[in-house]
């Protein structure tokens, strides 16, 4: 059965600005409606859209920059979450979505690999072809950010007209900044910004875009991916990422303790139920997740209960330093090495992970759920202790 892609999964529009415009209405552009306003309302008029972005992340504890360059095609389809002609060119190769196969051809290679899946198989092959296709991850309103104060204004400098999105999240103490930069109202943005401090800490992300185009065959994107004459590797099913099982005793993490100086020792954690959770600064659900993992440090005493915090991503630890002092972090903090990350089968961030006393996991956790995040790991501790 072919699986295709809605409106709410495509190029920021239906539900997700259904949600903007309706809900947010007194916030927005009261009187003339802004740039922004025309951009999501001329993306319903459209079948599909491909374009070639450059990407460019930073934060002020790094004198790291990444940056990448990718091609997006993708096409709006109805009433399924996933799905549709998906196509993307970044740097490690081609990869085409039909709704029912994704082919994958690396960089430099002569074969196809065709990955039978389902819906749920398709993130792991293409990436979040969400965020691709839908920008979502420069204005995501079902996040944290718009639950939370938000205001706007819209300027024009030299002909360039800029709407801005102001959003504070007062309990995670945290300030972003979404800008939309366009040349003309009612056009495709020439560029993206989100900047977010946090803790005395900024990131920021730049996304350039080029070449828009609209309502284009996305289907004749395939033919970059399958090359006459290739030959093409079927596979099935497509891989899921999972942590380590329940049951699995992991070696003991490595690493130095930020606050102590010293190495993790397996004396430190020995006889003791562990929470141990995978994180970096840039991640904002790492960041949701510790005032919850404060308060679990509060509430059981450490001679029974261990939470490790481990970054194996982040390499300023006067950065990380400020931020456990900023955030008020009662717990221990590893700064590990990278190779920890495929040793605990660390594929989405954060990933928590629960121990028993004798080391063997006994729950794990991929990704952030606020919801009864306490209670359900409270539950696990107590049937434990």
């Amino acid at each position: 059965m072919k699986i295709k892609i809605s409106h709410r999964n495509f190029l920021s529009f239906c539900v997700v600005f259904i949600v903007i415009s309706s809900g947010f209405t007194s916030c927005l552009f009261k009187v003339h409606p802004s740039a922004f306003d025309l951009y999501t309302k001329g993306l319903i008029e459209h079948s599909s859209i491909s374009y070639r972005v450059d990407m460019k992340s930073w934060n002020s504890t790094s004198m790291d920059t990444m940056r990448i360059n990718e091609t997006i095609a993708i096409e709006k389809t109805q009433d399924t979450l996933m799905g549709g002609n998906v196509y993307l060119h970044d740097p490690y190769g081609h990869k085409y979505y039909d709704g029912q196969s994704v082919y994958v051809r690396a960089k430099d290679s002569s074969v196809t690999e065709q990955w039978l899946v389902s819906e749920m198989g398709v993130s792991p092959l293409m990436g979040n072809i969400t965020a691709k296709g839908i920008l979502l991850d420069f204005l995501d309103t079902t996040s944290w950010a718009w639950k939370k104060n938000y205001m706007s204004t819209s300027t024009l400098n030299d002909n360039i007209l800029t709407d801005t999105f102001f959003v504070k999240d007062e309990v995670n103490h945290t300030l972003s900044t979404f800008a939309y930069i366009f040349k003309e109202k009612g056009s495709f943005p020439i560029k993206i910004s989100k900047k977010v401090i946090s803790s005395g800490v900024t990131y920021v992300r730049e996304t350039i875009f080029h070449d828009v185009k609209f309502d284009e065959d996305i289907a004749r994107y395939k033919k970059q991916v399958i090359s006459e004459g290739s030959p093409i590797v079927i596979k099935h099913p497509a891989p899921i990422p999972q942590p380590l099982a329940k049951g699995t005793k992991p070696q003991i993490l490595k690493g130095q303790n930020i606050q102590t100086n010293k190495e993790l020792t397996e004396a430190h954690v020995k006889g003791k139920i562990v929470i141990m959770d995978f994180w970096f600064i840039g991640c904002q659900p790492c960041m949701d997740a510790i005032p919850h993992l404060i308060n679990l440090r509060k509430k059981y005493p450490s001679s029974k209960v261990e939470i490790i915090g481990v970054d194996a991503s982040d390499t300023n630890i006067t950065g990380i330093r400020k931020l456990v002092q900023d955030k008020g972090i009662n717990y221990t903090i590893l700064m590990s090495p990278k190779e920890i990350i495929a040793t605990y089968a660390v594929h989405v961030f954060p990933t928590i992970y629960i121990m028993d006393q004798s080391g063997v996991i006994i729950d794990s956790e991929m990704g952030y759920n606020e919801k009864d995040f306490e209670k359900r790991v409270s539950d696990i501790i107590d049937s434990h202790l």
